[in-house]
């Protein structure tokens, strides 16, 4: 039941990762890039394709059910300070992630 309860605070930490990541980026004004966007890009009004569903959910979720699992899994196996540079490296790892979308076209 522990470790069920460590998983679960992992998860909603991850959740709150990623909601701070959107949030953040949201309220940055990102350079416009020169190429314009063509078609159609709103999921609710476009027809979109089957992967388009689990694509979006996994990436909101995917940081959440990793950092949950993690913590799942180190539970009275690692020390603390095993566990904390992991789930450091984790947590900035979700963190890169969520914000390489944004940075990728900029690099270019």
């Amino acid at each position: 039941m522990k470790r069920l309860a460590v998983s679960l605070g992992g998860a909603i930490f991850g959740l709150f990762v990623t909601w701070v990541c959107l949030y953040i980026a949201s309220k940055i004004n990102w350079p416009v890039l020169a190429a314009p966007a063509q078609g159609c890009y709103e999921i609710d009004k476009c027809p979109t394709r089957w992967w388009t569903y689990p694509a979006l959910f996994g990436t909101l979720l995917g940081p959440a059910l990793l950092l949950g699992l993690l913590n799942g899994f180190a539970w009275r196996r690692w020390t603390l300070r095993k566990w904390t540079w992991r789930f450091g490296v984790l947590v900035l790892l979700v963190i890169m992630f969520h914000f390489a979308g944004h940075l990728l076209p900029l690099i270019r």
